[in-house]
C-alpha cells in the first residue's frame, strides 16, 4: 500500500508541473499575441502616414499585412485551447485514489 502511494504521489507532483506548464505557455503566447499586435499597429501607422503610397510598397505592406493577421489568428487559437487546458481541473483518478488512501 506504501509503494502505491508513492506512486501516486508522484503521479500528483507531475500533473502539478504539467500544469505549471500550461501556464507558462499560456503566457507566452499572451506575449506572443501582444508583440504581434504592436507590429500590426506599427504598419497601420505607416500606412496613416502616407510615406508608403502605392505601388511595391503597398504590396510588401498588404503583404506583411496578411501575414501578421494569419498569425495572430493561429495563436487566437492556440492561445484559446491552452487556456482551456490551464483551467481544466486537475483532479485524475489517482488523486481521487491517493485521498481515499490517505483519508
Amino acid at each position: 500500500m506504501k509503494r502505491r502511494l508513492d506512486a501516486l504521489t508522484r503521479i500528483g507532483r507531475l500533473q502539478a508541473l504539467m500544469h505549471d506548464l500550461g501556464r507558462w505557455r499560456l503566457h507566452s503566447l499572451e506575449g506572443q499575441q501582444a508583440g504581434l499586435n504592436d507590429d500590426l499597429k506599427a504598419v497601420f501607422e505607416i500606412l496613416d502616414s502616407d510615406e508608403v503610397a502605392n505601388g511595391v510598397h503597398a504590396g510588401l505592406v498588404a503583404r506583411r499585412i496578411r501575414a501578421l493577421q494569419l498569425r495572430l489568428d493561429q495563436l487566437s487559437a492556440s492561445l484559446t485551447l491552452t487556456a482551456l487546458a490551464a483551467i481544466k481541473p486537475t483532479k485524475s483518478k489517482g488523486s481521487r485514489l491517493r485521498a481515499r488512501c490517505e483519508g
